[in-house]
């Protein structure tokens, strides 16, 4: 459900253009995918969680790292399996588990990653 929630706001994820209050000046909005970002949802709803990070990642044109918790890392693995499933190219969702202080300090400073959320 919150899947479903998140896609349907894609849509307004568009660039476009439109007059400024002032009606003098022409505003203009652009979607720029940011690259690489990396998802580290909380322990608790670890699928819930890491879903409404992926939905916002995919619509703007980003590949993820998704780094679960260790105590949800199985439920993650699975997902991220259906999507490949799915047909989603490979490397566009990776999963990355272990133990969070080494892996998690590692990808967060990794220099190929853009964006954490």
């Amino acid at each position: 459900e919150e899947g479903v929630r998140i896609i349907g706001e894609g849509k307004f994820l568009v660039s476009h253009s439109f007059l400024g209050n002032e009606r003098t000046k022409y505003c203009l909005t652009s979607k720029i995918s940011l690259g690489v970002i990396l998802a580290i949802p909380s322990l608790n709803y670890p699928v819930n969680l890491a879903v409404s990070k992926i939905g916002p990642a995919l619509i703007a044109g980003n590949s993820l790292v998704l780094e679960p918790p260790t105590q949800g890392a199985v439920s993650c693995l699975h997902m991220v399996h259906c999507f490949h499933l799915a047909g989603f190219p490979k490397g566009l969702i990776s999963c990355v588990t272990g133990k969070g202080s080494e892996i998690g300090d590692f990808l967060t400073m990794h220099p190929g990653v853009n964006c954490i959320c």
